[in-house]
């Protein structure tokens, strides 16, 4: 890291904003966001950062600074609306830019620059079409015509080939964006308002790509990124130190608020309990496919952590978290979105099971097929007869389970004889029965507790397979790597937790949270981003037609351009060497060797040698598995 970052630049405004005074601004490694209503000076002071940039920020050359303004898909509406009045409505097929303009992209502020950057740079093109691939089945196809650069989509689960004119303008949108924030020839990118058009798990995904590739310049797989947002999505607040990253507008006359990161409200325990709470979930449910309740911002925090740590995206999945305050919250919350039309799933605590049967029968309906496999009419026969084998057996259990003895429902209980107390023995000795390896309960109780785990285990199974994931060992503080919440606040206990998970290895941290990863993987199902999908398609072509052509006495340079003659893109991400070899007509050898020119595509295994001989789909594919 280079110590460019943090950064103060000082910006000249003109007299219509903040008095025509200097206004500082702070850029940090991770985002820098302007926010604040209409008219506030955003727009003005993101322009007064870009010329800073370009002309007095520290050469990033040959890195280029990019400003994607508002109205950036602009050239775009005549194809599709009216909007330059009356009958301008154009029936071609949407064209934009110039020839000319190629090698002046990143001085066109729209998205015309972005879309002629990607006719040029395929191996940028292909990034981008992984996303759509996988967000919105499409490819992206651009050729140029004597109208400009023709854009046009190709549903890839079946119909025909159309125009721009035709396509939604959330996705117009979607793709300049992605060009710019994964493009490597890009030092500084400043964009007016990301989220015009997106819905807002999309936005949630553009920001989290953002803040992937946001950081010090002088890394090249990072660069500046400053947005002027309206968006509580786009806002990346999960704790206190967040804050000094967004830049506070108040109106036109007022210069801007940026806390500076070692002020002392920084350090307000009152406050870092706050911003841990902030959040619009509910209502960004009422946009999303799919629901997952969990019980308080601990769990929610935890979660969201999780899906980070193991690239398992909840918005981009079209899933909203969701916390309740309490367990009694969950039937009529399930209720709630199950009447707007959702998919509801449930992370709940074990007390949630044993103390009563309330959350299964919300579960009922979605659990009765899985029941009825086990020979029971329901979800709710089922639980009835496994709580009173339980409740009968549970003094004896309690006793022959020395961890129930030493659990917090049982530690932490009312020592006052009372049904609370009870109620603690219950979950206690529940959580140990659940968490025990089943071979230590084999020779427990003449084989009666592992019996009963064996039918617990199927209850559970049910209850997850119609959504509701319990966790097993009672609360999500027990499954952290940090034994004890302390003095700490809950959430504020989550968040250190799951700082500790950012440096546990994926595959122990699913082990360790098994029954919360089982909870993302059953609510958030999601197409993975596969970019291997696109580069076998392209390398099946290229070294197909390679081995077909190739000779011993064939140039490098006529073997590409042979191979990639058929091609649709005029810079393959593949090329060849010519190992062939030959004694004779009779023992010819066809060989080449591989490579991948394209610094945006790293992968083992390249280069590396085939021959005619070989089997191209079994090699390719062990070259450029599935993820």
């Amino acid at each position: 890291m280079s110590d460019y970052l943090p950064r103060v630049m000082s910006l000249q405004s003109s007299a219509v904003f903040f008095g025509g005074q200097k206004v500082p601004l702070i850029l940090h490694t991770g985002l820098t966001i302007l926010v604040g209503p209409n008219g506030a000076g955003k727009t003005a002071l993101l322009k007064l950062a870009r010329d800073h940039l370009k002309h007095q920020a520290p050469n990033m050359h040959p890195r280029h600074t990019v400003y994607l303004s508002a109205g950036r898909v602009s050239a775009f509406e005549n194809f599709r609306s009216n909007s330059a009045g009356p009958g301008h409505l154009s029936g071609n097929p949407a064209a934009i830019g110039h020839q000319q303009w190629r090698n002046l992209w990143s001085e066109i502020e729209g998205a015309p620059g972005m879309f002629l950057r990607l006719k040029d740079r395929p191996d940028l093109l292909l990034k981008v079409e992984a996303r759509l691939q996988a967000l919105y089945q499409r490819r992206l196809r651009l050729e140029w015509a004597q109208s400009g650069l023709q854009v046009g989509f190709t549903p890839i689960s079946g119909g025909e080939f159309y125009y721009a004119n035709a396509e939604a303008s959330g996705l117009i949108q979607l793709i300049p964006l992605l060009a710019a924030i994964y493009d490597d020839g890009i030092g500084a990118l400043l964009i007016d308002e990301p989220e015009i058009s997106l819905h807002p798990q999309l936005q949630a995904f553009v920001l989290q790509e953002m803040e992937a590739f946001a950081g010090d310049p002088a890394d090249i797989s990072k660069k500046l990124i400053i947005i002027a947002t309206h968006s509580p999505t786009m806002l990346p607040v999960r704790r206190i130190k967040d804050i000094p990253r967004l830049v506070l507008f108040t109106d036109r006359h007022t210069a801007p608020i940026q806390i500076a990161s070692d002020a002392g409200e920084i350090k307000s325990e009152k406050l870092s309990a706050l911003i841990t709470r902030l959040s619009d979930n509910h209502k960004l449910a009422f946009f999303a496919r799919n629901v997952l309740l969990v019980e308080g911002p601990s769990d929610e925090i935890v979660v969201n952590g999780l899906s980070l740590k193991l690239d398992h995206p909840l918005l981009r999945s079209n899933t909203q978290i969701v916390p309740v305050i309490g367990k009694g919250q969950f039937a009529e919350t399930v209720k709630l979105f199950r009447l707007l039309g959702k998919n509801v799933f449930v992370l709940a605590d074990l007390d949630s099971l044993a103390d009563d049967n309330q959350l299964v029968n919300v579960f009922q309906d979605a659990g009765r097929p899985a029941a009825t496999k086990h020979g029971l009419a329901s979800l709710t026969e089922m639980d009835k007869h496994i709580r009173e084998n339980f409740n009968a057996m549970l003094d004896r259990s309690f006793e022959a389970l020395p961890a129930a003895r030493t659990h917090r429902y049982w530690t932490y209980r009312h020592r006052d004889g009372s049904e609370e107390e009870l109620k603690a023995k219950r979950r206690a000795t529940l959580a140990a029965l659940l968490s025990a390896p089943e071979s230590e309960l084999a020779s427990l109780l003449d084989d009666k507790l592992s019996a009963l785990r064996r039918r617990y285990d199927a209850l559970l199974s049910v209850l997850t397979s119609a959504g509701c994931v319990i966790l097993r060992r009672g609360t999500v503080e027990d499954y952290y790597y940090r034994a004890a919440v302390g003095s700490l606040g809950k959430p504020e206990a989550a968040a250190n937790e799951m700082e500790d998970v950012a440096t546990v290895a994926a595959k122990d941290v699913c082990e360790k949270y098994d029954d919360i990863v089982r909870a993302l993987e059953i609510s958030a199902p999601f197409a993975k981003v596969d970019e291997n999908e696109l580069l076998r398609e392209q390398l099946g072509s290229l070294l197909g037609s390679a081995l077909q052509i190739v000779r011993p006495d064939m140039a490098d340079d006529e073997l590409n351009a042979r191979a990639a003659a058929n091609f649709s893109s005029s810079s393959p991400v593949f090329a060849f060497t010519n190992r062939s070899t030959s004694n004779g007509p009779s023992s010819l050898a066809r060989k080449v060797e591989v490579r991948i020119t394209s610094p945006l595509f790293q992968r083992p295994g390249f280069p590396f040698e085939i021959s005619d001989q070989e089997n191209l789909t079994s090699i390719i594919s062990q070259k450029l598995p599935n993820p």
